[in-house]
């Protein structure tokens, strides 16, 4: 007793089509391109004749999102089957505000717990400290002891570039 099949699948273009389409995703390391090679394998599995099941255990998915990859396949061919990235959640604090936080720290380095004080005050934003720190990298700062080792540097300053010393943000 086999599976019976309560949809067919639509065929919007030939079974070649589908493998060259596949051949030219293959190449790409994107995520966009990965979900949509993994989706027209799936395709091309029930083009060949194999159950939304069976194909969805081949490709290591579950048997609900191969009906659901499928009812797109019908009502949109390719197009239905691109994945669609909304772009993320929108940050906490504008671009305008980061630059704020630039120029601060430009001013006086700062410790990523000053930093995140700036923006809880500022611009009653909470963040954690590996956040804080994700967004000073992406501003081109660099985490570094604020006294370097230099043979010009003053004697009483020991105390900054030791092991102890906090790490500050530095342009």
């Amino acid at each position: 007793m086999g599976d019976t099949e309560h949809i067919n699948i639509v065929r919007h273009v030939e079974l070649h089509e589908i493998v060259d389409a596949i051949k030219s995703l293959d190449v790409s390391v994107s995520k966009a391109d990965v979900r949509l090679r993994k989706r027209l394998r799936f395709v091309r599995l029930r083009y060949k004749g194999y159950s939304v099941a069976q194909a969805a255990d081949i490709i290591g998915i579950n048997h609900q999102s191969g009906y659901n990859w499928q009812k797109m396949w019908n009502e949109g061919g390719f197009a239905a089957l691109v994945p669609g990235f909304s772009g993320g959640r929108t940050p906490k604090i504008t671009d305008e505000q980061k630059s704020c936080l630039l120029k601060e720290i430009e001013k006086r380095p700062m410790t990523t717990r000053e930093a995140i004080r700036f923006v809880r005050d500022r611009f009653h934003v909470t963040y954690s400290e590996k956040q804080v720190h994700v967004i000073l990298a992406k501003l081109g700062l660099r985490h570094a002891k604020p006294c370097q080792d230099d043979c010009l540097q003053p004697k009483d300053s020991k105390g900054h570039t030791e092991k102890t010393s906090l790490m500050v943000w530095l342009v």
